[in-house]
């Protein structure tokens, strides 16, 4: 593989974590975003007391199979993009490893003049 295309693997590699990262961040703050469905649920029960006097735990048990059904996806969501995360960032990590060292060009110091002006003969 050429050193370009090494480069531009490298690019793209760093570029899928970053989305990756963030990603996994917007799932954080949405998984917190839950804990709101079984309040609302609580409050919708209470007008249903004057319709039957069961209804409001059958509001109440339905926005709570809501949030359990939402942190069910986002926890599958959350553990997918994490696997694909540790994967590309193995890749991006032996793509750093295989690629050559820069060169390092030894400097050889070059003899002060004397300042003779004669050759060596």
């Amino acid at each position: 593989m050429t050193t370009a295309m090494s480069d531009d693997l490298i690019q793209k590699y760093e570029e899928e974590v970053s989305r990756l990262r963030e990603m996994l961040e917007d799932f954080r703050k949405e998984r917190l975003q839950t804990r709101w469905v079984p309040l609302v649920g609580a409050v919708l029960s209470v007008p249903t007391v004057l319709w039957k006097p069961w209804a409001p735990l059958l509001s109440f048990a339905c926005a709570l199979v809501v949030m359990g059904t939402w942190r069910y996806l986002i926890y599958g969501h959350v553990n997918e993009r994490s696997f694909q995360l540790d994967r590309a960032r193995r890749e991006l990590k032996k793509l750093r490893s295989a690629q050559p060292a820069p060169a390092v060009v030894d400097a050889v110091p070059v003899a002060a003049d004397s300042g003779s002006t004669s050759s060596p003969t």
